[in-house]
């Protein structure tokens, strides 16, 4: 799942359909939540980056609730990752990606108010951990 934003640039919008990607609102037709459940409950692997963008060090994220909505949604679990060195991809630095063990959800109700910003509480701590390993190597 990407941003609209990126789906408009003329050559970066068809690339990035043509990997598989979506964007966050439906365009056309395509798109939004509903896509990525229907693909989680297929059993497609659904990325979607809880911060809404890159992270910049400098500025403080309030994660989304998309990623937790979705896994919610089709039963599935959340699996946190994290990446670094990607405010440096200009300079082709060398990025760095952890994966953490998958989030089971089972105990929250798909629909319930709570259970949504329970689960996004959940995922946003677990990359949190994952990041703070990364700093470190």
């Amino acid at each position: 799942m990407g941003k609209n934003e990126l789906f408009a640039r003329p050559v970066l919008g068809p690339v990035i359909r043509a990997l598989g990607a979506f964007p966050a609102r439906e365009i056309d037709g395509v798109g939004g939540l509903a896509t990525a459940t229907s693909l989680a409950q297929r059993g497609e692997v659904v990325v979607i980056f809880p911060a809404g963008a890159r992270l910049r060090l400098d500025k403080e994220h309030r994660p989304h609730s998309g990623a937790a909505r979705t896994a919610l949604g089709a039963g599935v679990p959340l699996v946190p990752a994290a990446l670094r060195g990607t405010d440096g991809w200009r300079d082709r630095i060398r990025w760095h990606i952890s994966f953490g063990p998958p989030i089971l959800l089972d105990d929250l109700i798909a629909g319930d108010p709570g259970a949504a910003r329970e689960a996004t509480r959940r995922l946003w701590e677990a990359i949190g951990a994952l990041e703070a390993e990364l700093a470190a190597v």
